[in-house]
């Protein structure tokens, strides 16, 4: 039985690929499968060979007995043993400074968990060795004295503990890598419901920006969009509790929110008109702005109401799962993830042809994508983050565009069954239809041509 030496690293979750060939790091991947009989025991899949391994002792230095078995030795060992804890990784093995770097990035379960261990040959060479400065930005806290980052612990638990106590956070920007995924969804919750009650104020106390309307159902958007991305860290009745809440009280607002947009653009949209129509038109815009009126006394009764001190009570009792406790630099990283994967496959199956609601669909993911980042960039790359969220919101905007020219075109279609309009005022609608076709034509080429520089930085990245 050897001595083993070795140093390890808790590490924010990355594009390993991405980052050791963007610096001309050489590397060779395995993919590996390992199950603990017990707490010393354990045998591995490390690529296509197999092995069995005892150690003992904790932190920098463990006693360590390993030998090679067959596959046949490896499958009777797990078939004989009661109880086996797994876990499964894909390790990025490199040579640098005539050290061994290992670079365990975990599946499953543990989606996220990145570790960076290296071995020595005494103990005084760990204690003197300086990590290659390229990897300092990524680490997060060594754990080699920490048992609870032990292999054994986490394939048993399938629990990274946060490691940073943050109850006391506020703002969105305070939150730290290593806080909980409980301390920081409170803080984001708190955050985004005090922005919505500014606005809510705002308006029913008379405010006419129609940007305070707007402000609010963004935050509101944030908090159903946050909520929906992180439900398996929420308690189920209370997340099934909460959520209709912050939809109730949004979607009545979604007419007023249509005719403000259409209203803000129409100065604009007469401009292209003929002259002899621009003034037949003023009568629809007339009718516009008596709608808008209407719509806009039933907002205010809507939010004199008690849903929003309802919505208010819930986030000051937010039931959590155990699995909250994960680092939200883990769990972050999930969503964005899993959210950019999504993006990548509907944008690839998107056409010039496509039915408008394929690109409205497209716009949602977009526009939570960029939720995501502007909530968790500053745990990561904050450059390279900076660059995605401005991209994804010219992104947004774009199909925004398009999917206000759907919208509006179907609303006036709507508006001109009124039989109070003239012929003049008809014909002048129906050019404006028109003009908002050929609108959304452009945006759509607009859209593949900023698509294709971003997913190209995203495909290329060393965050995600």
């Amino acid at each position: 039985m050897s001595l083993e030496i070795e140093k390890k690293f808790l590490l924010k979750p990355f594009n390993i690929k991405n980052f050791l060939k963007k610096n001309g790091i050489k590397y060779r991947v395995y993919n590996i499968a390992q199950y603990y009989i017990d707490e010393q025991k354990r045998v591995r899949k490390y690529g296509n060979r197999y092995f069995l391994t005892i150690k003992s002792g904790e932190g920098l230095v463990r006693k360590e007995y390993e030998k090679e078995i067959d596959k046949d030795k490896f499958e009777e060992l797990l078939k004989n043993s009661k109880e086996i804890f797994s876990l499964f990784k894909k390790r990025y093995k490199v040579e640098i400074d005539n050290y061994t770097y290992e670079i365990d990035k975990f599946k499953k379960d543990l989606k996220g968990l990145v570790y960076l261990e290296i071995e020595f040959k005494s103990e005084q060479e760990a204690k003197d060795f300086n990590i290659d400065s390229r990897f300092k930005d990524f680490i997060l806290k060594e754990v080699t004295e920490d048992k609870r980052f032990s292999n054994f612990f986490i394939s048993k638990t399938k629990v990274v503990p946060s490691l940073l106590e943050c109850k006391d956070i506020v703002n969105i920007d305070e939150i730290m890598p290593l806080c909980s995924t409980k301390d920081a969804s409170i803080a984001i919750l708190h955050s985004l419901f005090r922005s919505t009650k500014i606005y809510k104020d705002k308006i029913i106390n008379g405010d006419k920006d129609i940007e305070n309307l707007h402000q609010f159902r963004v935050s509101l958007r944030k908090a159903r969009a946050f909520l929906k991305e992180f439900k398996i860290y929420f308690d189920e009745s209370w997340y099934q509790n909460i959520y209709p809440k912050i939809k109730d009280l949004m979607t009545p607002t979604n007419k007023k929110r249509d005719i403000d947009v259409l209203l803000s653009n129409f100065d604009e949209y007469m401009l292209n008109l003929p002259p002899s129509m621009q003034e037949s038109i003023q009568e629809f815009k007339n009718l516009l702005l008596k709608l808008q009126k209407e719509e806009e006394n039933k907002v205010i009764e809507l939010l004199k109401k008690d849903k929003f001190n309802e919505i208010k009570n819930s986030l000051n009792n937010i039931e959590f799962k155990e699995i909250a406790n994960f680092p939200i630099i883990i769990t972050s990283y999930r969503a964005i993830e899993k959210r950019k994967d999504k993006i990548f496959k509907m944008a690839k199956n998107i056409t010039k042809d496509s039915p408008a609601h394929e690109y409205h669909r497209l716009r949602i993911e977009f526009k939570k994508m960029r939720y995501l980042l502007e909530f968790f960039s500053h745990m990561f790359s904050f450059k390279e983050t900076k660059e995605f969220i401005k991209n994804s919101k010219k992104i947004q905007n774009i199909l925004g565009r398009h999917q206000d020219l759907e919208v509006q075109r179907n609303d006036i279609k709507e508006f001109i069954k009124n039989d109070n309009l003239t012929l003049d005022a008809v014909l002048s609608i129906g050019k404006l239809i028109g003009d908002m076709e050929f609108e959304e034509i452009y945006q759509r080429k607009k859209f593949k041509k900023v698509y294709k520089k971003l997913s190209y930085r995203l495909k290329s990245s060393i965050v995600f």
